[in-house]
């Protein structure tokens, strides 16, 4: 990921067609942090999740991306100087994300978990892009890692009923959760 990027992360569940969304906000190359509230759409209809993609990236425009930088950038000093505890209550605490782990605990176990229970992608965009990049997450060679997979693209002007049939298609016909 690069800076600026905005992401949400859609983790949806085969058995279930429960879709669990968690946006994001790049403001670091390779540094990202939760923005806003996470969803959960029982039974997700195509309509429903474009709708939730796209307010979802359109709220993450709002993000402080250099308040953020200079946030983290300060407490990498304060740990290059020996303050081992220095990111210590730097995880999401935004309600809605907390009571989704507490429902789905498997997304609290850590990607080979989570991608047997889910197909995973993330639906990427930014400023300078003019499409949209969904991609789908999948297991590592590395034990406990995961890494890009296939990605696609979508112009940025499309429907929200569109974008979320693209996403449940893409999750549906090669779940990652299948490997």
């Amino acid at each position: 990921m690069n800076k600026g990027d905005r992401y949400v992360s859609v983790h949806l569940n085969p058995r279930t067609q429960t879709a669990i969304l968690f946006p994001y906000v790049c403001f670091m190359g390779g540094c990202g942090r939760g923005f806003g509230d996470a969803r959960e759409l029982k039974q997700a209809h195509p309509l429903t999740l474009g709708d939730c993609l796209v307010e979802m990236l359109e709220h993450c425009k709002e993000a402080d991306i250099s308040a953020m930088q200079e946030r983290h950038m300060s407490l990498l000093r304060r740990y290059w100087q020996g303050e081992d505890d220095a990111f210590k209550n730097e995880g999401v605490n935004i309600p809605s994300w907390t009571r989704l782990w507490r429902i789905y605990r498997a997304l609290t176990k850590g990607p080979a978990t989570i991608l047997r229970q889910f197909s995973v992608c993330d639906v990427i965009e930014n400023d300078h892009m003019k499409n949209r990049r969904i991609e789908r997450t999948e297991r590592s060679d590395h034990p406990g890692g995961t890494k890009p997979g296939e990605s696609i693209r979508i112009p940025v002007g499309t429907s929200a009923l569109h974008l979320g049939e693209v996403v449940l298609d893409f999750l549906r016909r090669n779940p990652s959760n299948s490997q």
